[in-house]
């Protein structure tokens, strides 16, 4: 199979390594950090109402910062909503920190769960299945 590059795309991908290595060596008293992760789920059209619903969220953010600053979020939500006519579960999870200086610690977590309880009955079992 033949690849048909432009010299723009080739020059872009022999950059790349030099360029990322260049922006590791920045010198830790002018380093800067951030760092996070979101998740978000949404559930609807069941089948079948829950007899019991639920839901959890858990946050928790920790910081520690002698010569250079930080910043710790947690954000967790969840609902479900099955009196109404449509069913319908979600949940946020969301976490981050920034930092930034030479000597900081930075902690965010978070958790958010919906439960629900269901009772499906079985199949009916038609006679001559095995």
């Amino acid at each position: 199979m033949k690849f048909n590059h432009s010299i723009g795309a080739i020059a872009f991908l022999l950059a790349t390594p030099l360029v990322t290595s260049l922006s590791v060596g920045v010198a830790p008293s002018r380093a800067a950090t951030i760092a996070g992760s979101a998740a978000a789920v949404m559930i609807d059209n069941f089948s079948h109402r829950p007899t019991e619903t639920g839901t959890f969220t858990n946050t928790y953010a920790g910081t520690i910062a002698n010569t250079g600053s930080v910043t710790s979020k947690a954000n967790a939500n969840a609902v479900f909503l099955s009196n109404c006519h449509e069913l319908l579960a979600a949940n946020l999870s969301k976490s981050g920190v920034i930092g930034s200086g030479n000597n900081y610690s930075g902690l965010a977590q978070s958790q958010a769960a919906v439960i629900g309880d269901f009772f499906i009955r079985p199949l009916a079992k038609v006679s001559g299945d095995l």
